[in-house]
């Protein structure tokens, strides 16, 4: 089974280097716009969601909160320089950047695999 995954990243590269990670275990979809992202899910219903954070002046929780009142029901894989989300564990998961592909690869497999790791 392929795997949909959307990319939410700032980059317009076709070729960035989470792209070409993520594209190892599915179909990647982009998106580079809050509202792009958020119609993205609703035509398509990605398995995943990959967001490089910030993005379109939004960190992770604040796209998380969008993406579900947005009625987007995937899994959500947060990339963030800074894991400041307090005391409880967010909704999603969470690598802290730099951000190895071998990591992303390894994490987002996971991911789809149980849909969310925390």
């Amino acid at each position: 089974m392929t795997h949909r995954i959307l990319l939410f990243e700032n980059t317009v590269r076709s070729d960035s280097a989470n792209f070409r990670a993520l594209s190892e275990i599915g179909q990647v979809i982009r998106a580079h716009s809050l509202l792009e992202a958020t119609a993205q899910c609703l035509q398509l219903h990605p398995d995943m969601v990959v967001a490089d954070c910030p993005v379109d002046g939004l960190d992770c929780a604040q796209v998380a909160e969008e993406l579900r009142s947005n009625d987007c029901d995937a899994a959500l894989l947060a990339l963030s320089y800074a894991n400041d989300f307090g005391p409880e564990a967010p909704p999603f998961t969470v690598l802290t950047k730099p951000v190895r592909a071998s990591d992303l690869l390894e994490t987002a497999r996971r991911v789809l695999d149980g849909r969310r790791l925390n």
